[in-house]
Parts: C-alpha cells; sequence; structure tokens
C-alpha cells in the first residue's frame, strides 16, 4: 500500500489534528465576545472527520505505517464512537456557566487533542504508539482537570490524577520494556510468536509483563486498584469536563486493551496458559464492581455518586475481558456505546439542576415545574438504563456481557455481577425518591437550555431505541 493510501486510511485522524490547528489561531484572531465561534468549529471539525470516516473505503484488517497502525472492523467502531463523544461534549459544554472562568480555545483544543489521542490508543499495534497515545491523552487530562487554577478541588483532582497516572504509567513502561526484551519487537503481534515459542518460565514471566501493563491501562479505566482519583477528580472537574472524563477516557482504555490482548492472542486460538491472567482481570473486575457500588451508597455529592457509579460500570465492562471470544469483545462494544448515552444523559440532568452538586437539589425536581417534571422523566429513563432494567439498553449491555461469561463457564463471576446490580438498585433509588417524593426545593433554580433539552430527548430515544434494537449497534463493525 502507498503513502498516500496509507494516509488517505488515517484521513479522520488528519481532519481531527487539522481542527486542533485552526481552534490555535482562530483562538487569537476571535474577540472575547464571540468565543462561541471556537465551539462552531470545533463542531464542524468532528462531523467533518466523521462523515470522511463513515465514507471511508478502508474494510477488513489493514496494517499501516510499518505495522504501527492497524485498521479494522473494531478499530473503526471506537474512531466513531470517540468522535461522537467529542461531538457531544461540544453540545453539553457549550454556554455552560462552569466554563465561563475557563478559556474557550484553550478547552477546544485539549478536547479534541484527547479525542485524537483516544483514538491512537484504539488503532495503535505497536508497543511505542501505544505508549504515546496513553501519554498524550493523560496529560491533556490532567490538563483539564485543573485547568480551572483558582478552584481549589480541580487543583486538588488534577495533582491526584497526576500522581496516579506517573505511578501507573511507570509501571506500563517497565512491563513494556521487558516484553520489548523478551520478543526483540516491538509489534503487538511479534509478541504472540515469542509466546507461542517460549519455555514455561518464558511464559510465567510474559504472563507477568502483561499483568504490569494491564495495571498500567487500568489507572484509564478507573478499575482497583487504580480507582482513588476517579471521585475527586469527577467533583474537582466542571461538570461538563467530569462528564467526558466519565466516558472518553474509558472508551480509549477499553480501546486499547481490547486491542492490546486481541494483537498478542487473536481470539480464534486457543490458549489455556492465558488462564492466569484471565482470572486475574476476572477479580480485579469482581473487586472494581463490588467497591463502586459499596462505596456509592453513601454519597450525598451527585458528582462523587455517579464517579463511584462509574467505577462500577467499568467493573461490568471489565467482566468482557476474561471471557476471551468474539461475543465477549461484541459484548463490550455493545456496552461502552450505551454506557455512553446513559451516562452522558445521567450526568446532562445533573448539570441542568446545577445547585450544590448535593443530592438534596433533586428534591421535588418532579413537581417544580413542567420542565422539572421533563427533567425527572427523562433521568428515570437514565436511572433504570444504568440499573439494568429491560428493555433498555443497559439492561441488554449487562445480559451481553454475561452471557459470553457463561459461554465461558464463568459462572461466579455472573452472580458477582448479579448482586451488584441489586446493589446499585439502592442509590439509583435515592435519586428517584428525591425527584418524586421529597419536598420541592423552590429557591433551586434550573440551568435547561434548549439544546440540553434536544440533547436529553435524543439520548433518552437512543436509550430506548438500543434496547428494543440491540442489532443496530452490533452491526456497526465487521468482526
Amino acid at each position: 500500500m502507498g503513502l498516500l493510501e496509507q494516509v488517505y486510511a488515517i484521513a479522520p485522524e488528519m481532519v481531527l489534528t487539522a481542527g486542533i490547528v485552526v481552534l490555535l489561531f482562530a483562538d487569537f484572531l476571535i474577540s472575547n465576545k464571540k468565543k462561541y465561534i471556537l465551539s462552531i468549529i470545533a463542531f464542524l471539525f468532528y462531523a467533518g472527520a466523521l462523515i470522511v470516516l463513515i465514507n471511508s473505503t478502508m474494510t477488513g484488517n489493514t496494517y499501516l505505517f510499518s505495522n504501527q497502525i492497524h485498521i479494522d472492523g473494531m478499530g473503526n467502531f471506537f474512531r466513531c464512537i470517540l468522535i461522537l463523544t467529542g461531538l457531544i461534549t461540544i453540545i453539553y459544554s457549550y454556554n455552560n456557566p462552569e466554563m465561563k472562568e475557563i478559556m474557550a480555545g484553550e478547552f477546544q483544543v485539549l478536547l479534541m487533542g484527547t479525542i485524537l489521542g483516544g483514538i491512537w490508543m484504539g488503532i495503535s499495534s505497536n508497543m511505542v504508539m501505544i505508549y504515546l497515545a496513553l501519554e498524550f491523552v493523560s496529560i491533556l487530562s490532567y490538563i483539564m482537570t485543573g485547568i480551572r487554577v483558582r478552584n481549589a478541588k480541580a487543583s486538588e483532582g488534577a495533582i491526584k490524577y497526576v500522581l496516579f497516572g506517573a505511578v501507573s504509567s511507570g509501571i506500563m513502561l517497565f512491563g513494556l520494556s521487558y516484553l520489548y526484551g523478551l520478543s526483540g519487537s516491538l509489534e503487538l503481534s511479534k509478541l504472540g510468536v515469542y509466546f507461542q515459542q517460549a519455555q514455561l518460565e518464558g511464559k510465567i514471566f510474559f504472563i507477568l509483563m502483561l499483568v504490569l501493563v494491564f495495571g498500567g491501562i487500568s489507572y484509564k479505566l478507573a478499575v482497583i486498584p487504580f480507582h482513588s482519583w476517579c471521585p475527586d477528580v469527577y467533583e474537582g472537574a466542571a461538570t461538563p469536563i467530569t462528564t467526558f472524563f466519565s466516558v472518553g477516557p474509558k472508551i480509549a482504555g477499553f480501546a486499547l486493551l481490547i486491542r492490546f490482548f486481541n494483537e498478542i492472542f487473536p481470539v480464534n486460538i486457543s490458549q489455556p496458559q492465558l488462564s492466569n491472567i484471565f482470572f486475574i482481570i476476572a477479580i480485579v473486575s469482581a473487586i472494581t464492581m463490588s467497591i463502586g457500588n459499596l462505596a456509592a451508597l453513601w454519597q450525598n455529592n451527585i458528582k462523587r455518586l455517579l464517579a463511584y457509579s462509574s467505577i462500577a460500570h467499568a467493573g461490568y465492562i471489565l467482566a468482557g475481558i476474561p471471557a476471551y471470544s468474539q461475543i465477549g469483545n461484541h459484548a463490550i462494544l455493545y456496552y461502552l456505546m450505551v454506557y455512553l448515552i446513559m451516562n452522558v444523559g445521567a450526568f446532562l440532568v445533573a448539570m441542568v439542576v446545577g445547585g450544590d452538586e448535593d443530592l438534596n437539589a433533586f428534591d421535588g425536581l418532579a413537581y417544580k415545574s413542567s420542565k422539572g417534571a421533563f427533567w425527572a422523566s427523562i433521568m428515570t429513563i437514565y436511572l433504570f438504563s444504568l440499573i439494568g432494567l429491560p428493555p433498555l439498553a443497559g439492561f441488554f449491555g449487562k445480559f451481553y456481557i454475561f452471557s459470553a461469561l457463561i459461554d465461558k463457564n464463568l459462572y461466579w463471576l455472573v452472580i458477582v455481577g448479579i448482586i451488584n446490580t441489586v446493589i446499585s438498585l439502592y442509590y439509583y433509588a435515592r435519586i428517584l425518591k428525591a425527584m418524586f417524593f421529597n419536598t420541592p426545593n423552590s429557591e433551586q433554580q434550573m440551568f435547561s437550555p434548549i439544546h440540553y433539552q434536544v440533547l436529553g430527548v435524543v439520548l433518552m430515544i437512543l436509550t430506548v431505541l438500543f434496547g428494543i434494537y440491540p442489532q443496530m449497534i452490533l452491526s456497526m463493525w465487521n468482526n
């Protein structure tokens, strides 16, 4: 394949790169009163990248730039969902009161850069590319967390994010360096060849290094033990940025995790020696969903509650990795798409309600006004989906994950997942109780612009639609 063809294959990434450059220059040229134009420019570049991706003729399994990039159906799916994440973020951050103290140009550049780095995480098949993409996303995320320099909670969250990120990055780099030393290659596919040829002692050490790499990726997923930064970062960052953190980096992290294991060990090849590492991941998944749900029971701050909820959902999604099958991979992809929709929807209502971010802000929301009833009804759909009640999209997300686990006889992990689903009923029901049974707080004002209402309706419809017709998502990739 020629150089021009390879460049054309990454045209969506080129569009986003051009968007970053344009936003940097536009920020200097546009006056402060017209900074809203930057949001329009960013939206157009996201839309352009998505159109280029949809019209792309690159199908099948194609390796580019000396096997550093792998374009396939799964990669295209992650490219699509991350660009959609950028589009949605532009909409719910537009004209938000919490964003007024943040420089619009800086935010747009950081956001688009993070989306671009996340895409590279999902399509890289070279260890150096993987590390660079992960660090690119991490550094920009640190800056976005602490961009409100006068906010003490934002600064605290940013410091914790940096410290956890530095430790996990070092662990991952240590593992990658030894994998390179063992195999003599930076290509992930060559690692699988080494594993097949290595003796028992070499395989044990190899698997140990894979565990270290998994530890490095874990902090992006906010799974145990790299989860402690999550609630503080979510509480400290501006709510639109928190909403993005709850989905964007997680999607990129799971894209990297699936890519990493699939490149080394294709799911159609039996690898009985991998039972140890997948058992470790299964244990991490079980502990993550349990701690996330149990910690959420005691939260009164809505952002911290949703942060622990996101940790629990990361545990559910991670359970698809030990299934180690095409069914498990597809279950993860489906869950990530519906999680994007329902979690953004829940945070959207939290932004509308506003207040001091306390759960009491939801008191009597259904009876405050017609808009209050509208948002309470929409929030109910999102919460039912997050719980996993049929026929909503969240139910089928868990159903497909559990089905993949049952197919691999991992019944104990299914039982843990079901128990945790029951536990989650309590803290989600607290929000429902506040909205429909508590006395309304008449002093609380809502921030409910028309574009929030439209986005809320669209996300609610998709939550229902993807539950009734899950094939709409399942047919989005080719393998």
